[in-house]
């Protein structure tokens, strides 16, 4: 054969054959679909007082050298929760706030789940750069110092408050081997949002499969992990495995210490604020 006819085949059949495309992946975020969930525990906080078949109210535990949970920070009132945030008068804590939590006296479990999705609506503190902060968060397996798999055991902190001081930065943040030495965390970045200091109520939400954890502000998907290799290899520090494959339980606190604001305790400190949440849902379920 010719070769010069066999290049310019060869030419056009390059030219002719179609080339596989090539898809990026979709920067849109994506929406929440509750069609695919169904509701299986909730609390919408109506009546006058919490419902003791769901929560625990911790008092008089003190937490992180600079607050004290106390019961009398937790009220329910008008469809709302409400946990307060008190300056006090002590040589140790600066506050007493309140907490709830799905476990009673850790020991025995009011409600916990493993995977599903997970949301809160909430108001946050007005003083998002204080000292003190908010949190929804949960606690899944054994979080403890002989514990290094994540697959076992994470405290999962789905949202806290004090990101949102100076970039209104949102953050899902993960922890595990107990929080001694060989404590190890990681913290997704789930990008800036302003709105969330309107004063008005939004929802904090995070769905949780044996894959993956997405994280969601408002029913709009703001990021997402498969939670391996992340964290510390340092000091004996063992990075993350996955997602945990445990039963998780429901926290929603207030707390303070001086790490958490922006210079230190502040002078002069806000006397007084709350964190007011309208209902907490869970759901079973899988998303695409």
């Amino acid at each position: 054969m010719n070769p010069f006819r066999f290049l310019f085949s060869l030419t056009v059949l390059c030219l002719v054959v179609p080339v596989p495309e090539v898809r990026a992946e979709s920067s849109q975020p994506s929406t929440l679909d509750y069609s695919r969930l169904k509701l299986v525990w909730s609390d919408e906080f109506d009546g006058t007082s919490l419902d003791s078949t769901k929560w625990d109210v911790p008092n008089k535990e003190p937490r992180h050298g600079g607050s004290v949970w106390m019961a009398d920070q937790v009220s329910v009132s008008d469809g709302i929760l409400r946990l307060g945030i008190s300056l006090i008068t002590d040589p140790t804590n600066s506050y007493k706030c309140g907490a709830v939590r799905t476990r009673a006296r850790y020991t025995t479990d009011l409600f916990s789940q493993t995977y599903g999705y997970f949301e809160a609506r909430c108001q946050l503190p007005k003083n998002v750069g204080a000292d003190y902060w908010a949190a929804f968060w949960m606690m899944a397996g054994r979080v403890t110092d002989d514990e290094p798999s994540t697959r076992n055991g994470s405290e999962i902190d789905i949202m806290e408050s004090f990101t949102f001081d100076r970039e209104a930065a949102h953050q899902l943040t993960l922890h595990w081997n107990g929080y001694g030495k060989k404590h190890n965390s990681w913290s997704l970045p789930c990008g800036n949002h302003p709105q969330l200091l309107d004063g008005e109520y939004h929802t904090f939400g995070l769905y949780w499969d044996k894959k993956k954890y997405i994280s969601f502000v408002d029913g709009v998907e703001v990021g997402r992990t498969d939670f391996l290799n992340k964290g510390s290899d340092k000091d004996g520090k063992v990075p993350s495995k996955g997602p945990c494959r445990k039963p998780g339980y429901i926290k929603l606190s207030c707390e303070a210490s001086t790490w958490a604001g922006g210079a230190g305790w502040e002078d002069p400190l806000p006397t007084s604020d709350e964190f007011l949440v309208d209902y907490v849902r869970v759901y079973r379920g899988r998303l695409r």
